[in-house]
């Protein structure tokens, strides 16, 4: 769900991620014809809610990080609020948890596709089953002192923790795929 602002967006300097975000938030802007030549073609802007902030990392002896530099792509932002450690913390917890995604390692997807689908297997057990500590709720049952959730859960996309089975024989619908 979302509460219809458009969220802010932090990266450490993928060169990529600006053309992206004006693609998908930007707003066609004509320039003015100045009368000579061609007429320009229009071009996208930022719209002012967009904020984009990159965390540029400084690297000394070893590849070691010695300073950082925060620089404001689009947008109006406080500086001191971008960072990267969320998205860091989810990188992770991912490659942790999915032998494909570890760095220099022999478990490499020979298919994009199959890529893909070993993520979004992922992304349900770990939304649907995986239980989180931080999530957890004091309990109104006797002899419980805690309810644990699932992000799910938490969203109050479902009422109960799934069990693998229930994950692995749910039937999807035409209408539920991305």
């Amino acid at each position: 769900m979302s509460s219809g602002k458009t969220p802010v967006f932090t990266s450490d300097k993928i060169d990529q991620l600006e053309g992206a975000l004006l693609r998908v938030y930007g707003q066609r802007e004509k320039p003015e014809y100045q009368g000579r030549g061609r007429p320009p073609k229009p071009r996208l802007i930022p719209p002012k809610d967009l904020v984009y902030v990159q965390l540029i990392k400084e690297r000394g002896k070893g590849n070691r990080v010695v300073k950082t530099h925060k620089r404001i792509v689009f947008g109006e932002e406080e500086l001191g609020k971008a960072n990267t450690s969320y998205v860091e913390r989810n990188n992770l917890t991912v490659r942790q948890s999915i032998a494909r995604f570890v760095r220099k390692t022999l478990s490499f997807s020979k298919r994009r596709k199959q890529h893909r689908n070993h993520l979004k297997l992922y992304k349900a057990w770990y939304n649907l089953v995986k239980t989180h500590s931080s999530l957890k709720v004091k309990s109104n049952r006797p002899g419980r002192k805690w309810e644990y959730r699932t992000p799910a859960m938490a969203a109050g996309i479902t009422d109960h923790i799934w069990t693998m089975k229930e994950l692995m024989t749910y039937r999807v619908t035409r209408r539920m795929k991305q």
